[in-house]
């Protein structure tokens, strides 16, 4: 119904307790946190939290908030006074520009080397917590009445890593989880995920971009259109198509209560070796070695029979020769030729996974990209995060093809962004109340909306 999208007493406030914390949600990249003392921070809905690797190894999550007056602790880079607060803050380093909502440039390799802190010190008034979440410094707290110092640490969150993603459940405090996200989702469907991709390897797509769109619409519209089954392609993605999108090939499948994947053409991709990989990059470099000391050689005897030949010119010739281009400064001069078949930014296979309540992945040619869908303050509004990821081993990626596929990312997010600020202006229409689903397309849409609707009448 329309009132899930537009009534402030369902969205957000109910939503953070029946949906957003009863399961694994995404929180970040795992390379963000990647050594002793890194950490990330990050919000989804209300809720701020902090993720850090101790100076132990383990990563650990908390509630971004000081147990005196709920300063938040641990800021991102750049968040200091006088900064320009007017966006809402999110895990990404990217800010926001004003106007069409698009968000900066792409932020390539996130923009973001790994922020590190020794402790957090909280910038109120100066209580102090180590990388545990245990308070170590209080200032001035003579008088206090019953003020038990170990009771007052970080609360903590429970923490996971699948992938290369970190990911938390926020109704719960930290310790170990007898469920993680695999088991959460079902261990047969986070198999086919990680294995199509990411080939189990979380190194073997490495991260290249960051992308933060606002959108004037509830998080549940951008899900819906994830979700219509490709319903929308033809008519409103239309160089998709042109692409290669084979819609004949779409398929839709669910998986228990938290998962649908989308397939085109299977969403099936060659396994990642990083031996093989490493094996091919040593090829590829004895080959270019090889190449190199024959143009050396081929370049030595042209020159040498180049200098026996203008011995027998007159002076006048040898004077027109000498000044006339060489071959080899011809060759420089021509476009470089391609040495391998085109590499594609779509392919011809796609895997569109569902994660509820916001976490969606996408694995295409050499791509793979996440969307994360968070909600604002308001009804109508929403932040996706893009992390933008291609294949470790993939030939031919280089920075001309990295950023044409990145510039046709954005024209199709663009065109979602449209779509999805002109359904939320339908919906609080009067005109609207509840639709339909075409079940030929839509499976995982209802799937979706089944899930919220168990979640919101706390029938799960």
């Amino acid at each position: 119904p329309a009132s899930w999208y537009v009534d402030p007493l369902v969205v957000p406030a109910m939503e953070r307790d029946a949906v957003f914390a009863r399961g694994w949600t995404w929180a970040g990249r795992c390379d963000q946190v990647s050594t002793n003392g890194s950490y990330l921070v990050g919000s989804t809905g209300s809720v701020k939290y902090v993720v850090v690797r101790g100076e132990d190894g383990v990563l650990r999550a908390f509630h971004n908030a000081c147990r005196h007056h709920g300063m938040e602790v641990a800021s991102a880079p750049g968040d200091v006074p006088g900064a320009n607060h007017s966006a809402t803050s999110t895990s990404t380093s990217a800010s926001t520009s004003a106007g069409d909502g698009l968000g900066d440039p792409y932020q390539r390799n996130c923009g973001e080397a790994p922020t590190s802190a020794k402790c957090f010190a909280c910038p109120y008034h100066g209580w102090t917590y180590d990388l545990e979440g245990s308070l170590v410094k209080a200032t001035k707290i003579g008088g206090m009445q019953n003020f038990i110092v170990a009771d007052h640490g970080l609360k903590p969150i429970r923490v996971a890593e699948w992938g290369p993603f970190v990911m938390l459940r926020l109704g719960d405090a930290g310790g170990e989880s007898e469920d993680g996200p695999e088991a959460w989702m079902g261990a047969d469907v986070a198999a086919k995920i990680s294995g199509n991709a990411w080939s189990d390897e979380p190194k073997s797509m490495r991260h290249v971009a960051r992308r933060e769109y606002r959108l004037r619409c509830n998080w549940k519209v951008f899900a819906d259109n994830y979700l219509d089954g490709g319903y929308h392609v033809p008519f409103a993605h239309p160089a998709l198509v042109a692409d290669g999108v084979d819609m004949k090939k779409y398929e839709t499948e669910i998986f228990g209560e938290y998962v649908s994947v989308q397939t085109v053409n299977g969403g099936e991709f060659a396994r990642f070796s990083a031996k093989d990989s490493a094996a091919r990059e040593a090829d590829s470099a004895m080959a270019a070695a090889a190449i190199k000391e024959q143009k050396e050689n081929r370049s030595r005897r042209s020159e040498a029979k180049r200098k026996k030949a203008m011995k027998r010119l007159s002076p006048t010739a040898r004077r027109k020769a000498e000044n006339a281009p060489r071959a080899n400064d011809r060759a420089e001069r021509l476009p470089p030729q391609p040495s391998r078949a085109e590499l594609t930014r779509l392919g011809d296979s796609a895997l569109y996974a569902f994660v509820y309540p916001n976490l969606m992945i996408n694995r295409y040619g050499p791509w793979m990209d996440t969307n994360v869908v968070l909600p604002g303050p308001g009804p109508n509004e929403c932040v996706v995060l893009f992390d933008y990821f291609i294949r470790a081993d993939a030939d031919g990626a280089d920075e001309k093809f990295m950023t044409e596929s990145l510039r046709a990312s954005d024209a199709v997010q663009s065109e979602d962004k449209w779509l999805c600020e002109k359904v939320q202006g339908g919906l609080e229409s009067p005109g609207y109340g509840t639709g339909r689903y075409a079940p030929a397309m839509e499976a995982a849409m209802y799937h979706f909306h089944r899930r919220l609707w168990l979640d919101l009448t706390e029938e799960a």
